[in-house]
């Protein structure tokens, strides 16, 4: 069977705001995993897939400041928000730093989890 895709997870496209400025946010698009969910006394062991994304919060803030500029606006399908530097920063380095072990870390607790939302700061 084909490893499908789920519709709806965004893979963000760079921010460019001005000419020679762009902001790369691969880092940022979606990830997915397999996940063998372990035999209890009830139920058999269970492979699953796990799909991981990233929401425009990690990388934007609302427009609130008086020196934001048109330029700066990113949007997705529902909103319209302004590209925040330090949020970009932050988010950049935090998962190119940690993205593999925090996907390992969540796939050996899994169980925890009903629903993964990452980083919405």
């Amino acid at each position: 069977m084909a490893a499908e895709k789920i519709t709806g997870l965004i893979a963000w496209k760079d921010h460019t705001p001005r000419s020679g400025e762009s902001y790369c946010l691969k880092h940022l698009h979606p990830i997915d995993f397999d996940h063998v969910m372990p035999a209890s006394e009830t139920h058999p062991s269970v492979m699953v897939k796990v799909h991981v994304s990233f929401g425009l919060h990690t990388f934007t803030r609302d427009h609130s400041r008086a020196d934001d500029l048109p330029e700066d606006s990113y949007s997705d399908n529902r909103e319209k928000r302004c590209f925040d530097c330090e949020r970009y920063e932050i988010s950049a380095g935090f998962f190119n730093s940690y993205r593999l072990s925090f996907v390992v870390g969540v796939s050996d607790n899994m169980n925890i989890f009903n629903d993964l939302n990452i980083l919405d700061l």
